[in-house]
């Protein structure tokens, strides 16, 4: 019995420290509870029939948009901003720490509603049919989720394993400098990856979301930080990969990397709620 004992004390432990660390943690869960529980309206057209338009991408138009979240002591993040995207541009966005980058992206994808203003896609408000805008948008945020599952379906996302195009899939790769850690995979991109597969470091993360952007080929892309954890090399060779490979479709990328903010067309900056252009090339 004592010996039972003394082997059960590990798993005792272990146990007694989760308790610690979910008592811990039961302040964070309430306020994330709180949070699921806001109800947040979606503003819905007139016509409930609306639908974004198939047509090929012309332009994205966000007029007079101001947003700031519901709590009344929170501040305004961005207040009575226009911009104008048109098809095939890439576009920078750049700005200090906190002036609202990442909420401009988030707002263009419809993941937060704004306070006033609107955001429209070839005339066409996109929350009248949400679902349509968001699958023609291609997303690399800068902290890249990855699922317990192979290498071939973290990069294809969303897309069954039998209908991934491998050619497809092995430009994206090289695309993203990945070659060299799927070449030590035992399985290549079928060996599973995640919490209980293979651990990748940050840099290899970062060009797994490298490589689904490249993969997906989306219409239009917006890149949050996309070169963050990547050296200069590997940064570079990232970026004239995508410029050249989808010089057709429309970039939108928020970066502090001034090897892609001078290879935009347009660039604006960030700050006091405004969105102010620093650099337009001549027509």
């Amino acid at each position: 019995m004592a010996a039972i004992g003394l082997r059960s004390l590990p798993a005792i432990s272990r146990l007694l420290n989760a308790v610690q660390r979910i008592g811990q943690m039961a302040p964070s869960i309430d306020n994330l509870s709180n949070e699921f529980d806001r109800k947040v309206p979606i503003p819905i057209s007139p016509n409930t029939k609306a639908r974004i338009s198939p047509e090929p991408f012309e332009e994205l138009i966000i007029d007079n948009l101001t947003f700031k979240y519901q709590d009344e002591n929170s501040p305004t993040i961005l207040s009575h901003l226009n911009l104008r995207i048109c098809s095939g541009e890439t576009i920078g966005i750049i700005g200090e720490s906190g002036s609202g980058k990442s909420t401009l992206v988030d707002l263009i994808m419809g993941l937060l509603i704004p306070s006033n203003g609107t955001i429209s896609v070839n005339g066409q408000p996109i929350y009248d049919d949400l679902n349509t805008w968001q699958s023609r948008l291609g997303y690399l945020p800068q902290s890249v989720f990855i699922y317990e599952d192979t290498l071939a379906a973290n990069i294809a996302i969303g897309i069954p394993n039998s209908s991934i195009n491998s050619k497809q899939l092995q430009k994206a790769i090289r695309g993203a400098r990945l070659d060299k850690f799927v070449s030590d995979l035992p399985l290549g991109t079928q060996a599973v990856i995640g919490e209980s597969g293979t651990r990748i470091s940050g840099g290899q993360r970062q060009r797994l979301g490298i490589a689904r952007i490249l993969y997906l080929n989306s219409e239009i892309m917006l890149l949050d930080e996309p070169t963050i954890s990547l050296d200069e090399e590997t940064s570079t060779i990232f970026w004239e990969t995508l410029l050249s490979q989808h010089h057709d479709e429309t970039i939108i990328v928020v970066s502090h990397d001034s090897n892609i903010i001078e290879r935009c067309d347009r660039v604006y900056r960030i700050g006091n709620g405004k969105a102010e252009i620093i650099d337009q090339p001549p027509a």
